[in-house]
């Protein structure tokens, strides 16, 4: 994921209530990120460096108070009514209990008795395992708590941000622009394999909420995994090869008119999906006060569908609908569509 995208991602994040893991090589701007995003929303920007710091860093150290011991705020810790994203960097190079502390935090929003208030996001980051970092393996229970997102800059973007800031030397974005394998290597795929779970298809479900399209394949990849994203994604594209709801017939059929005349007709005829529908329709039609309930409108789109259907499918589903007296006396009424069903079964 690139920088803009990444930005994107993280302000979706913080309307759904998911925490994000961005995982990436050290230098390549994660912290910067976090903070000009803090700057653009007008947060505040808490940024712990967890590999550096011991478990009372976090959670305080204790004090007496009227003969008790309480636990006092250490000094980052976010004030009531504040707002501010609070990024952990280097989750995985964490000591042990550093890492229960942490667990409690993205679960439960407190660290021992200190609550974080409620404008405050979190923002967690680490580096992958390999030769150039000593890390932790993380509790796959942690892990799933999270939105794994593989941040790898581009060079162009890099390019742009130097020559936007002024941070950059020309010289050296010539070269960078020349040579782009000099900015160092951002390869690889995500360091860990993410596994699909009932937390996690509800986390994707929150994510998706308003999301741009060409970001939710891999929003999926970073909650529920490779395999189940791709599975889910392809489900989408072959929406058009689902039955079609009977509700949406009833309801709407202008907005389904299409898919029954494409199940209906050609080389991709899909009868079997039609009768899928069509059991469904008698099965909520069947209930009682159900028919009696119909609208005109509703009615009329359910005549329609049966019109659209091939006349043996047709004549097999208005044999079962008709023993419901409301829906009887409505097709009996329709003169057009009985005459057309007398004679397909005339010519049969």
């Amino acid at each position: 994921m690139n920088t803009a995208d990444l930005v994107k991602v993280l302000k979706q994040c913080f309307n759904a209530s998911v925490t994000p893991l961005i995982w990436g090589q050290h230098g390549i701007g994660k912290s910067q990120i976090v903070q000009e995003l803090a700057q653009e929303l007008k947060y505040e920007c808490v940024d712990l460096r967890l590999g550096q710091m011991e478990v009372g860093d976090l959670i305080g150290l204790p004090s007496k108070e009227n003969g008790r011991t309480v636990w006092l705020k250490p000094s980052w810790f976010p004030t009531d009514k504040s707002s501010g994203i609070l990024f952990l960097d280097e989750l995985n190079r964490a000591r042990l209990d550093v890492l229960q502390a942490i667990f409690q935090l993205v679960l439960e929003r407190r660290l021992h008795t200190h609550h974080l208030p409620d404008g405050w996001k979190i923002v967690c980051a680490s580096n992958p395992s390999g030769s150039d970092y000593f890390v932790n393996e993380l509790d796959p229970a942690l892990l799933d708590r999270f939105i794994h997102i593989h941040f790898k800059p581009e060079t162009n973007e890099w390019l742009g941000w130097g020559k936007d800031t002024g941070k950059i030397r020309e010289d050296i974005s010539n070269l960078i622009a020349r040579y782009p394998h000099l900015l160092g290597s951002q390869a690889g795929d995500l360091p860990l394999e993410v596994l699909p779970s009932p937390r996690s298809w509800e986390m994707l479900s929150r994510m998706l909420i308003g999301l741009e399209d060409r970001l939710w394949l891999q929003c999926a990849m970073g909650l529920v995994g490779k395999e189940a994203a791709i599975a889910f994604i392809e489900s989408l594209k072959k929406d058009q090869e689902l039955p079609i709801k009977a509700e949406d017939v009833l309801s709407d059929y202008s907005d389904v008119k299409s898919r029954v005349k494409k199940y209906s007709t050609g080389k991709k005829a899909r009868l079997d999906l039609l009768r899928i529908t069509g059991d469904e329709l008698l099965r909520i039609l069947s209930k009682e006060g159900k028919a009696k309930a119909l609208s005109q409108k509703e009615k009329a789109n359910l005549l329609e569908f049966l019109d659209e259907l091939p006349v043996d499918l047709a004549f097999a589903l208005t044999k079962e609908l008709v023993k419901i007296p409301e829906i009887n006396i409505y097709l009996h009424g329709q003169e057009k569509f009985s005459e057309k069903l007398a004679q397909a079964v005339q010519a049969a």
